[in-house]
Formats: structure tokens, C-alpha cells, sequence
């Protein structure tokens, strides 16, 4: 059978049609599957840049958050070990009462128990949070708390510390970079190390003008510590209410984002049939030209 020109050109364009079409019903199939309208920036056209932009954005915004709640971790470590910090002056000004009220009756158990006191503040002091001492500034490495005997040799005495008077800081924000941390050589801290000492003079003194005045210091220590923990706690509080905008930030970017990026549904299986109709037509048409059936045509 002879085939005209004209048959044949007509072929050959119909073929390079189907094949068009054939593509572009792959092509909307797989962006249902993915879920994504492309599979790289490029198909994206003209949002790509836009795109490009709004994923690095969300990235340094993860980051952020991420390192905010790192941050919110390491002062809720510190803020446990000052209330139990705080806990030692408050039973410290208990066990000096006790001991005024009893006179020598209770002198023998009172140094054990502000040793024990003594030791519940070093370990506080020495509290890590992720392998590092939190009260240790930069020196994270090394317990920043050594108690020599006696712990103290007065108020304002810091020879205890071992650690260094750097404070930590996190950017939190494009914005905002926030200093936060306590040494263990902060006043309050020094104040009650010195108070518990003093309770032990006083105690093998007799003395209780001493054992009131070393009340008296633990009292302040108890309002002094309870105001590093407000102090803190501010801090915790701006971390949060900045990781409440970043996270606030990220929906946005994500949805800007999902706007650009994802497949409508019901539009692309909208497309997908239309496209097959129109495909399964083609191929009709193309196996009359060619005197074939379908199923020969796709063999």
C-alpha cells in the first residue's frame, strides 16, 4: 500500500502531538503525587526566586527557635537549682532558730546539718545542663564550685568560684541578641555561703548575738536569690514571647510558601482527565490515519 506525503506529515505531527500530551498528563499526574506543582526552582518560573527567599527565611527562623528553646531549657536547669538555693536559706534561718531556742541541746547536730546545707548549695551551684555547668560562665567545662573550710570567709568572699564572669548570649531574632546566665560567684549566692559559715562559728562561738546576725543574713539571702530568679524568669519570659512571633512567622512563611509550591488537587485532576480525554482522542484519530486500531498503536 503506497502512503501519500501528505498522510505521512500529517502522521509525523499527530505522533509529536501525542507525545506532547502524553508528557504533559505524566507531568500534572506526578505533581499530584508529590504534591509540589515542580520537582526543582527551575518550574517554578518567575516564584522561583520568591520561593528560594521564603525557604531561607523559614530556615533562620527554625534556627532561631531552636536555639530560644535550648536557651529556655538551660535557665529552667538554673532556675531549679536557685530555688533550691533558695530552699537552704529559708531552712537555715529554721535550724538557727531552733538552735537559739534549744541552747546547747541541739549544738551537736547543727554543724552536720549546715554541711549538709553546704553541700546541697555546691551541688546546686555545680547543677549541668547538656554536659555544661551552668553557672560557670565560658567555662563550662569544669565544676565552677570548690567549698575550701571553711566555705567562707565572709561576706563578699567569691575564692570558692572557680569559674570566669563570662555571661552567655543568643540572638534570638533578626533583631534582638539577649545576655543571660548567672555565675556562681553573684553576691546572693556568696551572701548565703557566707551565712552558712557564720552559722557554724556562731554555733562553736555560743554566741547568739552571732546566731542572729547570721540569721539576719540568710534572710536577705532568701529575697536576694528570690530576686535573680524574677530576673531570670523575665528573661525566660522575652524568649518566649519572641518564639511565639518566630513561630507565628514560620506559618506565614510556610503558607506563603505552600501557596507557590503546592498542587491544587482538584484542579490538576481536573487537568489530568480533560488532558486524557483529549489524549485518548488523539489516538483515535491517529489509528484511522494509520489504518491501525489503538491497542496496535500503543504495542
Amino acid at each position: 500500500m503506497s502512503v501519500r506525503l501528505g498522510d505521512l506529515a500529517q502522521s509525523q505531527k499527530m505522533t509529536t502531538s501525542l507525545l506532547a500530551l502524553r508528557t504533559q498528563v505524566n507531568d500534572t499526574q506526578a505533581t499530584i503525587s508529590s504534591g509540589k506543582k515542580s520537582s526543582n526552582l527551575a518550574g517554578y518560573g518567575t516564584s522561583a526566586s520568591t520561593i528560594l527567599a521564603l525557604r531561607i527565611q523559614n530556615t533562620r527562623t527554625s534556627s532561631y527557635v531552636e536555639e530560644n528553646t535550648i536557651v529556655q531549657s538551660r535557665l529552667e536547669t538554673m532556675d531549679s537549682a536557685m530555688q533550691t538555693i533558695g530552699d537552704v536559706a529559708s531552712q537555715l534561718q529554721t535550724l538557727i532558730a531552733g538552735r537559739r531556742s534549744a541552747g546547747v541541746d541541739n549544738a551537736a547536730t547543727f554543724d552536720k546539718s549546715v554541711d549538709l546545707m553546704l553541700q546541697s548549695v555546691q551541688a546546686a551551684l555545680n547543677t549541668q545542663y547538656d554536659g555544661g555547668y551552668v553557672f560557670a560562665g565560658s567555662r563550662t567545662d569544669a565544676a565552677p564550685v570548690a567549698f575550701g573550710n571553711p566555705a567562707s570567709n565572709g561576706a563578699g568572699d567569691t575564692s570558692y568560684y572557680q569559674g570566669d564572669g563570662k555571661l552567655a548570649s543568643v540572638k534570638a531574632d533578626d533583631q534582638t541578641t539577649i545576655t543571660y546566665g548567672i555565675t556562681a560567684d553573684n553576691p546572693a549566692f556568696a551572701a548565703l555561703i557566707a551565712a552558712l559559715s557564720a552559722a557554724k562559728a556562731a554555733n562553736a562561738s555560743g554566741s547568739d548575738i552571732e546566731l542572729a546576725d547570721a540569721s539576719a543574713q540568710s534572710e536577705a539571702a532568701v529575697s536576694n536569690i528570690a530576686d535573680l530568679r524574677a530576673g531570670s524568669g523575665v528573661t525566660a519570659g522575652s524568649l518566649e514571647t519572641i518564639n511565639d512571633t518566630l513561630q507565628m512567622n514560620k506559618l506565614y512563611f510556610s503558607n506563603l510558601s505552600s501557596d507557590l509550591e503546592d498542587t491544587d488537587i482538584s484542579v490538576a485532576m481536573a487537568k489530568v482527565s480533560a488532558d486524557s480525554v483529549a489524549l485518548q482522542a488523539a489516538y483515535s484519530a491517529m489509528s484511522k490515519i494509520n489504518s491501525l486500531s489503538l491497542t496496535d498503536y500503543m504495542r
